[in-house]
């Protein structure tokens, strides 16, 4: 397929082209970041469209507000919540539904970042959260369990006293039940993530017996140069269809991967300053994986941008070259919100050195372009011994075989090509 390069729908040429070299840095990351936060805020438009004409319009309608509100007074705080990588599938999935027929999940949804926002940033405000499952999720900062309540149950969420939030549930036209005291009063439990922590209680007599699972803060490095992620293990859209490991991570394990997050940090600002430059910006959060057979794996989540899911580290280097890795999925997902890189399933099938099975066009580039990263994390490496230059010349030559293959390919739209064709020549630039 042959033609001029569509119009880039916000994607300036010239970054992607530097995105099709491998890199593109501080600057082509903050294109992609902004690309993905204007599709956060239509998704949020979508969710008060299909609330408002429902029973539960004027809660979605308030939540609204509030997240607008927010927006103007602290807009770090919006965009942090609103951009959670969790946030996308649970929009998605509220915005299929409601189509179907069953919009239960816009207003529920909407609620819950506006009581998460308001919280974050201690606005004074109280909401309506009408439920639908036992677990009540406060994107970027934890999953509430509920106790047994009615069907119809709602929340009303209490915010605005520093880092508490009171939750009182209540039922339309009828007296809020009395939960059974068999916890103290209120619940503390502790630092969840930046800026978010506290107290979780109940408004009427008594409390509750929930369970409240914060995410962790995870940083490294310090002031511009630092990072601040979140270790998410129990938010329900974190990584869609992936193998997430079922038991949370104790706090001596937490803590040993906070350290090896350290040191990874640590090199990448030392030898790969452009993979830390644009993960400081894309990358978000952490969650942990199963790994199969005791083998080290991770993924990227076409929708939950910014999310990485892993196995436990095993140590520094190894992290790095992961994060080096996932950040190249993670900026191409962002281009793909922008253009199409290759047309409809034609059925074809290419072999790729990473994978034992044949892989459709979309899935083998991406390949291409995540062993481009690794290959250039080993490049780097190689003064480091001989596990690095072994690496380093195993994903070179394997990236590059596979990229002149799907060079063949009619399936590639312009931009497709532009981009395999910048991958190519970087890596046909490196010495073997």
């Amino acid at each position: 397929m042959t033609g001029a390069l569509a119009p880039a729908r916000g994607l300036p040429e010239e970054t992607l082209r530097a995105l099709a070299a491998g890199g593109g840095g501080e600057d082509a990351a903050r294109v992609l970041r902004a690309g993905q936060d204007a599709r956060r805020l239509l998704l949020l438009r979508g969710l008060l469209d299909a609330a408002e004409p429902g029973p539960h319009g004027p809660a979605a309608l308030t939540a609204w507000r509030v997240l607008t509100d927010v927006r103007r007074r602290a807009p770090t705080v919006f965009a942090a919540v609103v951009g959670y990588p969790s946030v996308g599938p649970a929009a998605r999935r509220a915005l299929r539904q409601a189509m179907q027929g069953d919009p239960s999940e816009a207003p529920s949804l909407l609620c819950a970042l506006a009581t998460t926002a308001a919280l974050r940033a201690n606005l004074r405000t109280t909401l309506t959260i009408p439920l639908t499952s036992p677990h009540l999720t406060l994107p970027s900062a934890g999953t509430l369990t509920l106790p047994p309540m009615p069907p119809g149950t709602l929340l009303e969420a209490h915010t605005g006293n520093g880092a508490e939030i009171r939750l009182s549930p209540t039922r339309p036209n009828t007296t809020p039940p009395t939960p059974t005291p068999t916890t103290p009063e209120t619940s503390t439990p502790g630092p969840a993530a930046p800026g978010v922590g506290g107290t979780w209680a109940s408004e009427v007599g008594g409390t509750w017996a929930f369970g409240w699972a914060p995410v962790r803060a995870l940083s490294a490095g310090e002031g511009g140069e630092g990072i601040t992620v979140v270790l998410d293990e129990t938010d329900p859209d974190r990584m869609p269809g992936g193998a997430l490991r079922a038991a949370r991570m104790t706090a001596a394990e937490a803590a040993r991967f906070g350290a090896l997050l350290e040191d990874a940090w640590a090199l990448l600002l030392r030898r790969h300053w452009t993979v830390a430059a644009e993960a400081r910006v894309l990358l978000r959060a952490f969650t942990v994986l199963d790994a199969p057979h005791g083998r080290s794996t991770s993924g990227t989540p076409r929708h939950a941008s910014g999310m990485v899911g892993l196995s436990p580290p095993v140590d520094a280097p190894g992290l790095a070259e992961t994060i080096a890795h996932e950040i190249q999925h993670t900026k191409l997902n962002a281009v793909l919100d922008h253009h199409a890189l290759t047309g409809p399933d034609d059925g074809a099938r290419y072999r790729v050195p990473w994978r034992p099975d044949p892989r459709p066009l979309l899935p083998a580039l991406h390949g291409v372009y995540a062993h481009l990263g690794v290959a250039g994390f080993w490049r780097r490496e190689r003064r480091s011994g001989p596990r690095a230059e072994a690496a380093y010349t195993r994903w070179r030559a394997a990236a590059h075989s596979a990229a002149l293959e799907l060079a063949e390919s009619p399936s590639l739209t312009p931009e497709g090509r532009l981009l395999l064709k910048g991958t190519t020549t970087t890596l046909a630039s490196w010495t073997p």
